[in-house]
């Protein structure tokens, strides 16, 4: 298939996003041109690196750090000359990436734009995966690349093509060539994708050759397994190995006895919660009951109040009155004699002395239930305050437990649980890592015992005469022109047709130490960005190399020459590629050329002209 060269080929990075329940979003901006982030360790530069690489169709969810925990969802906007802004969606739970058409706060402004389901994988049914979708963009779709010396070809996604965009630090120091997928067994491959970046065309037009050596059953055998090693090859070369799987076993078998024991912790809060409730609940009834009783004695206390102060005032009326000289009875008005009263009034009038008695009787009478009442009031008052205290105690109590499943237990359940679901998908992965690497291993060893019985030896030759000789000079005088403006060398660059890399001066690129290996392997993807560019061939128009300069720092001792060099690359890079965008990744703060345009994004500790890293310090 020969692709029509275009203009609105490739896309740039304009937005990192990260979101999560109850955090603060995380968020990083990118330019056009050259970008540069540096900073320590553990400020979130690698996790960027593996954000953008799971985010442009990696199987790789970032791993997890103590600042990431609660992060769930990521975004990547990028923005393309022909289709405007895309917004890439993928969250850690197992699903299907979404893409919209917009930038982050337009999706965030207008919640219901609907975004397009991409499936995982491409098929005729389920249409174009993301891996794909990104190719599409960068000007090739539907391609395809040789894959054995038998024509057999097999379809090309940006994770197949992806090493020659996005550069992580590991890769950058290998001594293989860079356009190695990471097998030997994938080199017909890897070539093939080196050869359409160069000249455009792909190798769907391919018709697959009978092997005519095939002579015996043992020759049929060797070729069935040279197919199974090839397929196996490339199914490895997918597939990214996740540290070792008895470590990992471990880490799960450890952060599940941490999770059975907070789940333990919360159980039985919860258990000390609902008795503390009906405890509570009990004595807010005894409180209640207590409360009317000590209601009704105080109606009951005024009435004896009353009464004694009414009998005191007849008491004291009647000594008054005996007091008192009458000159006519009080009663019924007569006129009395001296020392003598009224029949009528002595017959409805009580003796003053039998009042007083009555009332003093009367008086003692309601003191004494008054005195009573007064101690059961007491007492009454003191239960209350005993129960109002025991229950202000049992409401502490079943708030701390309350608290502490809330604020402790619950959100260490919810970290374990997520930090398990990661660590059984990186076992899992390990798993298949391991197992697809056995079974390539164990294809190897067979096709060993069963060598072809044809005298004819294949030629080794044939795969990398198949590289246009004219755009590989070509290429190579773009790298020869780049490493001369870097200070690196002003010697002819040339090109190894049996190790597919870059012999600089006659010396094979690997052959350098792995510091002046990074920069060389940075200059062989530059250049050819440069010279797809030129050409208009495809390519994403965006380079991404993960430490570069770092290893070159590291490992020399002329400071004067390492700054010179840093301020040579940084310099052209940032002047060829104003228009398309580079991001580098540095450990350390380099010294930037003066003048030049550099978006600097610097993960430090000062306030003033730093960021402390790629998450908020309040999700620290």
């Amino acid at each position: 298939m020969e692709l029509v060269n275009r203009d609105n080929i490739g896309f740039q990075i304009k937005r990192i996003i990260a979101t999560g329940a109850d955090v603060p979003q995380a968020s990083l901006e990118f330019s056009d041109g050259l970008n540069v982030i540096t900073g320590a360790s553990n400020t979130g530069k690698t996790y960027i690196f593996q954000a953008i690489n799971f985010l442009l169709g990696g199987n790789d969810w970032p791993k997890e750090t103590p600042e990431s925990k609660n992060y769930d969802t990521l975004y990547l906007e990028i923005e393309n000359s022909l289709y405007g802004p895309i917004l890439i969606k993928r969250e850690f739970a197992d699903t299907n990436p979404i893409i919209y058409y917009s930038t982050f706060n337009q999706l965030a402004d207008r919640n219901q734009l609907v975004g397009k389901i991409l499936p995982k994988k491409s098929s005729e049914k389920a249409g174009l995966s993301l891996a794909d979708f990104i190719l599409s963009i960068c000007g090739a779709e539907s391609v395809r690349a040789k894959s054995n010396q038998n024509n057999k070809t097999v379809a090309v996604s940006f994770r197949t093509i992806r090493h020659f965009f996005i550069v992580s630090e590991t890769e950058i120091l290998e001594e293989g060539s860079p356009t190695w997928l990471g097998q030997n067994t994938t080199k017909t491959l890897s070539t093939s994708l080196f050869k359409f970046l160069l000249s455009g065309q792909d190798d769907s037009g391919l018709k697959k050759i009978k092997d005519e050596k095939v002579f015996t059953s043992n020759n049929a055998k060797y070729n069935l397994l040279s197919e199974l090693i090839e397929t196996t090859s490339i199914e490895l070369a997918s597939l990214a190995k996740e540290g070792d799987n008895k470590d990992t076993e471990s880490k799960i078998k450890a952060k599940s006895e941490e999770l059975e024991y907070n789940l333990n912790q919360t159980s039985s809060l919860e258990l000390e919660r609902r008795e503390l409730s009906q405890q509570a609940n009990s004595i807010e009834s005894e409180i209640t009951l207590r409360v009317e009783l000590l209601n009704r004695f105080k109606v009951l206390k005024q009435h004896y109040e009353s009464d004694i102060k009414r009998l005191d005032f007849i008491s004291e009326g009647s000594y008054l009155i005996e007091q008192l000289e009458f000159t006519s009875c009080p009663f019924c008005f007569n006129p009395l004699t001296a020392y003598a009263r009224h029949e009528a009034c002595i017959a409805n009038s009580i003796a003053p002395e039998v009042l007083y008695n009555s009332c003093k009787s009367e008086f003692e009478k309601l003191t004494a239930q008054l005195q009573d009442l007064q101690d059961t009031i007491k007492q009454v008052d003191r239960e209350h305050e005993a129960l109002t205290a025991n229950l202000l105690s049992l409401t502490r109590s079943f708030k701390l437990a309350a608290l502490l499943i809330s604020d402790t237990f619950i959100p260490k359940i919810k970290e374990l649980q997520s930090e398990i679901q990661f660590l059984q998908q990186q076992h899992s992965a390990s798993i298949l890592y391991e197992s697809t690497e056995n079974r390539l291993n164990s294809l190897i060893e067979m096709r060993k015992q069963c060598a072809p019985q044809s005298k004819e030896k294949p030629n080794k030759q044939n795969e990398n005469k198949e590289l246009p000789v004219d755009e590989v000079n070509e290429f190579c005088t773009e790298t020869q022109s780049l490493l001369k403006s870097w200070g690196i060398s002003d010697g002819p660059v040339t090109f190894n047709y049996n190790t597919i890399d870059i012999t600089i001066n006659g010396k094979d690129r690997k052959a350098d130490g792995k510091g002046l290996r990074a920069i060389t392997r940075s200059a062989f993807m530059v250049s050819l960005m440069k010279y797809c560019k030129r050409k208009s061939l495809p390519h994403t128009r965006m380079l991404i190399l993960d430490s570069p300069i770092t290893n070159y720092r590291e490992n020399s001792k002329k400071y004067e020459d390492i700054n010179r060099i840093q301020n040579y690359i940084f310099r052209e890079l940032s002047r060829d590629f104003a228009s398309d965008q580079i991001i580098v990744f540095e450990n350390k703060e380099p010294l930037l050329p003066k003048g030049e345009k550099i978006n600097i994004i610097n993960f430090g500790s000062n306030p003033e002209t730093d960021r402390p890293g790629f998450f908020p310090t309040l999700s620290y």
